[in-house]
């Protein structure tokens, strides 16, 4: 459900109003202050994979290890949207122009 949600504004960014609230978001990553945030948010994902990776977290029953492993999961599509958030806009164009192009005719020469 999360990375519907997140692929959906993600899209959105391709929108009038999206481009405009895109753009402003490049200009925040301009900032010095923007390296920091994305340090710390690369280091919950090291963090996260780190903790995945520990004997803690292998000692778990199956049970308890597989809502962690789906926790952590939403968390690091959240992550990826927080440092890429035209990721999804991107791939979308991508399958859209693919699309358009299957549709063609090929061309008998």
């Amino acid at each position: 459900m999360i990375a519907k949600i997140l692929r959906n504004i993600s899209i959105a960014l391709g929108t009038d109003h999206g481009e405009q609230y895109y753009r402003k978001y490049l200009e925040l990553t301009q900032h010095e202050s923007w390296s920091i945030h994305q340090g710390l948010i690369i280091e919950i994902a090291n963090g996260m994979s780190k903790y995945m990776l520990s004997k803690e977290f292998t000692k778990l029953d199956a049970k308890e290890k597989d809502a962690q492993q789906r926790a952590m999961f939403i968390s690091k599509e959240v992550i990826d949207f927080l440092l890429d958030p035209a990721k999804g806009l991107k791939q979308h164009k991508v399958i859209q122009l693919y699309n358009k192009k299957m549709e063609v005719p090929f061309k008998k020469e």
